[in-house]
């Protein structure tokens, strides 16, 4: 073959092999772009599937708006929903016409959709005619729930096939892609060894060919630039093959659009996430705030109608409005807490608090529930736990609220115990144990894993039986679970059940001391004899005394009490107090007061009344018989040793008998009266509060807004101020932040009123300088509390010099103390006890310098500076840390320098304290 007809056949042969690439080529490129095609129609198909279950979702949304407000304008997400189903359905049906398996689901799940309408559309119906119970009851029979978990199965099945069909296109794209890069890298190399033959000029033109599409391959491929364009500008198949690259990169380019598009529109969709659960939290604080406004108003007025002269049916008519007021409030409560916990909304606090303070208030709470079932409702708080303690009260206070409560929702007769027992303790922390014992009926054992479960109890029927929303124990076990614990329940049918929770708790430094110390010193060795028919009230009672250094003795009944009494008497010993229960089988204890007292042997004995349930006239009753104190249990042992002291202090001489009735009240009122500033703009509400606190014997000024409150706080002084949040002209968040600019208003207490319930409203209450926080409907208990434990008489503390700040601020301190419930002498003690410590302490670091031992220096800094802080010694407190610091990184030089300055804070400090405890 001559040389002419070895070109043309390598020419013929290059051109066949260039042209078997193009078509390659060009044929890939069409299947990629078919491949994509199919791609954006899976996204349809997954898009409108996921239209087809956010309808679904909204319709759900619709009726239970309706369901919970009954207000039409909540049905309009279910009615755009429902007009949209049908026309989406549809598209679908029509998007997958070429997928049998997908037309036979879609078949499945049209009669699940229809099924759904109806439901709703029933539920609805019930809601509109008959009402909330009858439409809830419907919702709680998990029949449009499971029609939803099948609605959702059946459209999960379809997204899976979509995607599997996706995915089989996605592979088969690269598949081809691959084979592509095959035969373009194969061609390559067969064009330069075929053209390598020809002449320099067809080996330049291949070569500048072969130059320009490697370059475009490599920055499309590897190089990541999907945007470059192979510029090739000849006829031949090169060209062709150009052009395919390039339709590939646009392919591939547009691709890469659409995926940061989806990306985008998840951006978005996130966001839309964020503001729906914004949107949740207004809308719960407003419905709080618009649900708690009246129903102060019905609970108040209910309370103070109490205490009018009432005829019986009147007075049934009455507690039967309070009661269902209250259940409805719990059901509220509940939902709401239901609702904040759902959402990530609790934020846990961290500030100190007095455990038996917050135990005693739950019992309290509950004890006359407990009467009214004629249970004995008892708290056993183990005398070595720690009173002084940090964490969240109000959570932990909800947590036993709901388990008392339900353990006396379900016990008809014994009792419930609250126990709080030690389990191990540090210098900074301590375990507790809480368990909640009850004698009610019971759980089986295969019902147990459910009763934690929102909205679900463990029988079906014992919602209809005994009432609730199903949230209380759900709500316990989640707010247990944020503070680090875990609920755990043991229970027989029958007997009884056992709801047990751990929780880890913070140490206060400086430890509460013994209340009335003072008094009690002369009780020391006084012979107590304890008559009740319950051993664990017994049990109790006698470690509240034995404590305190009382000789205690027990009785299980009227009889033992009376044979312990003689046997005492003759044996030189007698009982100088017996505290009797009021009820017990055989004769009661009033019956017994009434024997001790016709004996003249016992004619010195002081006796105390405990009753599960004080009924009209007791009082009275007690004094006929000479009974020294009347108490309602379950009594706390404050409130024990308190009375205790009242009863012997009644008279140095003889008896007391015929002398006051000490109870519970009659302590109360021994408080001073306090002078009340109340903020408020609802008119029912001023009457309620104002009554409540005139009642109690405080005097009570009434200001219509917060303008007016900051105008009367710069005319009169107040021991404290009750200010509303919401109010016309000058709102109590702003009007706190004026008054705190005040000279006269920089330490009145002011508490928050408000309907909200959100944690963000009492961050705010805080921040603008409120003390505490009280949420309507009101609880006289709970008003009474915070306006005398903030409004107690205040101890005039000694003034700065002029122009200086004073270097503890005792006046804090003081009324920090007083809200745990510790007296001022109480108070004087710890001042004491830091002035005797301190001059010790500041040796300790300047020893520890001298020696340049940053250790020492290190742990006693830190020491001194909790102690100084604990008394708000602020400026101390801050040296001390900033001794504490350097003395940490190593800078023993830099402590050296500050001991003239420690020096002289801590003489400034002890020279303030001495005098404010007048030398």
């Amino acid at each position: 073959m001559s040389i002419v007809n070895r070109v043309l056949a390598s020419f013929v042969l290059a051109l066949v092999l260039l042209g078997v690439i193009g078509i390659m080529s060009f044929r890939t490129t069409n299947q990629l772009l078919e491949n994509e095609k199919w791609e954006q129609h899976t996204h349809e198909v997954l898009t409108e599937l996921a239209r087809v279950l956010s309808i679904a979702t909204d319709l759900e949304t619709g009726q239970r708006g309706y369901l919970i407000t009954g207000a039409e304008q909540y049905l309009e997400p279910y009615i755009a929903a429902l007009s949209a189903l049908d026309s989406v359905m549809a598209s679908v049906r029509a998007l997958t016409s070429d997928n049998p398996d997908q037309q036979e689901r879609l078949d499945s799940l049209a009669p699940l959709l229809t099924a759904k309408r109806a439901e709703l559309r029933e539920t609805i119906e019930l809601r509109r005619t008959i009402g909330f119970d009858a439409a809830l009851e419907l919702v709680l029979m998990d029949t449009g729930k499971e029609i939803m978990d099948r609605v959702r199965a059946v459209i999960a099945e379809m997204e899976a096939e979509e995607r599997r069909l996706l995915l089989e296109r996605q592979t088969a794209s690269e598949t081809s892609t691959h084979l592509m890069e095959g035969v373009i890298l194969w061609g390559f190399g067969i064009g330069v060894l075929v053209f390598g033959v020809l002449g320099i000029s067809l080996n330049r033109s291949v070569r500048r060919s072969m130059v320009v599409l490697t370059t475009g391959v490599e920055r499309i491929g590897p190089g990541g630039e999907l945007d470059w364009r192979i510029a090739l500008d000849t006829r031949d198949e090169m060209g062709q093959l150009a052009s395919s690259i390039n339709v590939m990169a646009a392919a591939l380019e547009k691709a890469v659009r659409d995926l940061e598009a989806q990306a985008e529109d998840l951006v978005q969709a996130r966001d839309a996430a964020e503001t729906a659960a914004r949107l949740k939290d207004e809308f719960l604080a407003t419905m709080s705030h618009e649900i708690r406004t009246p129903m102060n108003g019905v609970l108040g007025m209910l309370q103070l109608l109490v205490d009018t002269d009432l005829t019986p049916e009147q007075r049934r008519f009455v507690d039967v409005a309070e009661s269902s007021a209250g259940a409805l409030l719990e059901v509220i409560d509940a939902v709401l807490d239901f609702s904040k916990i759902e959402a990530g909304q609790v934020v846990l606090e961290d500030i100190a608090f007095d455990l038996p303070g917050v135990v005693d208030s739950v019992v309290r709470l509950l004890a006359v529930r407990a009467a009214e079932q004629d249970v004995e409702l008892v708290c056993d708080m183990r005398t070595d736990v720690p009173h002084r303690l940090r964490g969240d009260p109000g959570r932990l206070r909800r947590v036993l609220t709901n388990l008392v409560g339900n353990a006396l929702k379900f016990t008809e007769q014994g009792e419930v115990v609250v126990t709080v027992a030690l389990e191990s303790r540090s210098d900074h922390q301590a375990d507790l144990r809480v368990t909640v014992r009850d004698t009610g009926i019971g759980i089986p054992p295969d019902k147990l894993e459910h009763i934690f479960a929102e909205f679900r109890q463990a029988d079906s029927s014992t919602t209809r039986r005994y009432g609730g929303s199903g949230l209380g124990l759900a709500i316990a076990q989640r707010l247990v679970r944020l503070m680090g614990g875990e609920i755990e329940v043991t229970s027989e049918v029958g007997k009884g059940s056992e709801f047990t929770f751990g929780i880890e708790l913070g140490v206060e430094a400086s430890p509460l001391p013994a209340v009335a110390s003072g008094q009690l010193g002369r009780l020391r060795g006084v012979r107590v004899l304890v008559v009740d028919d319950n051993a664990t009230n017994r049990r109790i009672v006698r470690e509240m005394l034995s404590r305190e250094g009382l000789d205690v003795d027990e009785a299980g009944d009227t009889d033992g009490g009376l044979h312990a009494m003689h046997e005492g008497h003759a044996g030189g010993r007698p009982y100088e107090l017996v505290i009797i229960d009021a009820y017990m089988p055989g004769r009661s204890g009033y019956e017994l007061a009434q024997v001790i007292r016709s004996e003249s042997a016992f004619a010195d004995a002081r006796l105390m009344i405990l009753t599960s349930a004080g009924q009209p006239g007791d009082a009275a009753r007690c004094r006929e018989l000479g009974v020294n104190a009347y108490l309602t249990k379950p009594v706390s042992r404050t409130e024990l040793l308190e009375t205790l002291a009242t009863v012997f202090g009644v008279s140095t001489e003889g008896s007391p008998v015929g002398g006051e009735l000490v109870t519970r009240h009659s302590i109360g009122e021994a408080h001073r009266p306090l002078r009340v500033l109340l903020a408020e703009d609802n008119v029912v509400n001023q009457e309620i509060t104002a009554t409540m606190l005139r009642k109690r014997g405080h005097q009570v000024e009434i200001v219509e807004n917060g303008r007016l409150a900051v105008d009367a706080v710069k005319r009169d002084r107040y021991d404290v101020v009750l200010m509303d949040i919401e109010m016309p002209e000058l709102d109590g968040l702003a009007a706190t932040e004026q008054i705190r600019r005040l000279p006269e208003g920089r330490d009145v207490p002011i508490i928050a009123l408000t309907a909200h319930v959100m944690e963000s409203e009492r961050e705010r209450g805080m921040v603008a300088g409120m003390n505490a926080y009280l949420t309507k409907p009101l609880k006289a208990h709970e008003l009474f509390a915070a306006v005398e434990n903030w409004g107690g008489p205040a101890r005039e503390e000694p003034a700065p010099a002029s122009g200086e700040a004073a270097p503890v601020d005792l006046g804090h301190f003081r009324q920090t103390m007083r809200e745990a419930g510790v007296e001022d002498d109480g108070t004087d003690t710890i001042i004491r006890l830091f002035v005797r410590d301190a001059p010790e302490r500041l040796q300790a670091i300047e020893r520890a310098a001298a020696e340049r031992d940053a250790e020492a220096i290190r742990k006693s800094a830190h020491a001194f500076k909790s102690a100084a802080a604990s008394i708000q010694a602020r400026a101390l407190a801050d040296r001390l840390e900033a001794m504490e610091s350097a003395a940490t990184s190593g800078a023993v030089d830099e402590v050296v320098g500050m001991i003239g300055q420690l020096r002289a804070e801590h003489e400034a400090v002890l020279a303030y304290l001495e005098s404010s405890l007048g030398g």
